[in-house]
């Protein structure tokens, strides 16, 4: 099948782009040219001599469009429609990773990738209504999708392993909610605040460990309604309340609550709130002694350097499939907005990157999910009864493709996760 004009523009554009890479190889094999069409080879040479090169197959010219007009998602979308097959996912997203210093400021197709822009600079950022879109987008899935890869404890964050070679993902991340509930010094007269409660394991484990009431705040119907249920089978009614509303508004307790939990809810936070959503915990805590335990996942500051000299859309994979409003802060960016947020009165006591465990998170995911397709199949099918077999293949794709990405970023150190607890300065109680 022949390239038309816009095609073979796109392609041209985007090799002479790709032709930056300075660490390792890029193979691009154009089959919908036919056999004879010899690779398009991408890089330095390997000085061994040997071919390690990350190989892609463009099935479909379409693809080079798409590219063309958004890189990270464009590229994204052709994967999904099945125009482009990689089968070292992992591997060629290191490999941009490794190159983003020559690749980031390329600026033969940014032009085209502006008109997106002007859209976002019409967004209203992270307003409550707003957020609750943006959560509702991803943790609305039906329940069933995520217990078809998280563990049986339903938590969707980084575990903390212990090195076993044979540790289950449910034993770690038990290690990870009691590392948290450790840091929090949480006993038995404390009452807890969770911010971004998720399906409220953290809940009912600090509750079943310490004896302490607990109050939890989510977005999503859907988390609230089975971390309902789950509190009424361990018995905990008494002691845990789960509200549905933004952390702007939720419950105040008089004297303040002894502990403010957030378990990777910062990622949701944008950068004009982030301050503003430390000020709250501090609003929100005993102003004596309380305690914020936060973790989060976060970019590294010389990306964040690369992403603003490089193309300006914000267009991305990430946040058209997964997380709408999603934000990556730097850990120092963390650090400056908890003491500026709170005017000085949360003091850090602790910082823990558990970042590199994510990497075996996120492949204990894929690989359960890929376990369990049949049953997300027929869920999505249910759900979609009009879908068509490339769109079905379109949703599986995706969620690969999200656990390969994001396991590209703690792989490479681009992505840290970082587990942040603070206190009250001037009290010897803390």
């Amino acid at each position: 099948m022949a390239e038309s004009w816009s095609q073979s523009l796109a392609r041209s554009l985007i090799c002479r782009a790709l032709s930056r890479i300075s660490h390792g190889q890029l193979r691009l094999k154009l089959s919908y040219l036919g056999n004879d069409e010899p690779d398009i080879v991408l890089g330095l040479p390997f000085a061994d001599g040997s071919d390690h090169a990350v190989a892609v197959i463009i099935e479909n010219a379409h693809a080079w469009v798409r590219m063309f007009q958004s890189m990270d998602l464009g590229f994204a979308e052709a994967y999904m429609m099945q125009e482009v097959q990689c089968h070292d996912l992992l591997g060629l997203f290191c490999l941009h990773i490794l190159n983003l210093d020559t690749l980031g400021h390329s600026t033969d197709i940014t032009f085209f990738q502006l008109l997106p822009l002007a859209a976002r600079y019409l967004d209203p950022g992270n307003i409550p209504a707003k957020s609750k879109l943006n959560v509702a987008f991803h943790y609305d899935e039906s329940n069933e999708i995520f217990s078809n890869f998280l563990s049986k404890d339903m938590n969707y964050s980084s575990a903390i392993w212990s090195g076993k070679v044979d540790e289950s993902l449910e034993s770690a991340q038990l290690r990870k909610v009691h590392r948290i509930i450790s840091r929090a010094k949480i006993s038995s007269s404390h009452h807890v605040l969770e911010i971004g409660c998720g399906w409220g394991h953290l809940a009912i484990e600090a509750a079943k460990q310490t004896g302490c009431r607990v109050t939890g705040v989510t977005l999503s119907e859907e988390q609230k309604q089975f971390a309902e249920k789950r509190i009424l089978a361990a018995g905990l009614q008494d002691k845990i309340d789960i509200v549905l509303c933004d952390y702007r508004e939720a419950p105040k307790i008089e004297g303040g609550y002894d502990q403010v939990i957030s378990i990777e809810m910062l990622e949701h936070v944008g950068s004009n709130f982030i301050n503003r959503f430390f000020e709250e915990i501090s609003t929100l805590l005993n102003p004596e002694t309380g305690i914020m335990v936060a973790s989060g996942t976060t970019t590294n500051q010389k990306l964040k350097v690369l992403a603003r000299k490089s193309s300006p859309n914000m267009e991305t994979f990430m946040r058209r499939y997964f997380f709408p409003g999603g934000y990556l802060h730097s850990s120092h960016d963390l650090l400056m907005a908890i003491h500026d947020g709170s005017d000085g009165a949360l003091e850090v006591e602790t910082v823990e990157n558990i970042g590199p465990h994510y990497v075996r998170t996120l492949q204990c995911w894929r690989e359960k999910f890929q376990r369990t397709w049949p049953e997300t199949k027929a869920i999505f099918v249910k759900a979609k009864p009009n879908a068509t077999e490339t769109e079905i293949e379109a949703y599986r794709r995706r969620w690969v493709y999200y656990f390969t990405y994001c396991e590209a970023g703690f792989c490479t150190r681009t992505l840290g996760n970082y587990i942040i607890s603070a206190v009250r300065p001037f009290s010897p109680k803390n």
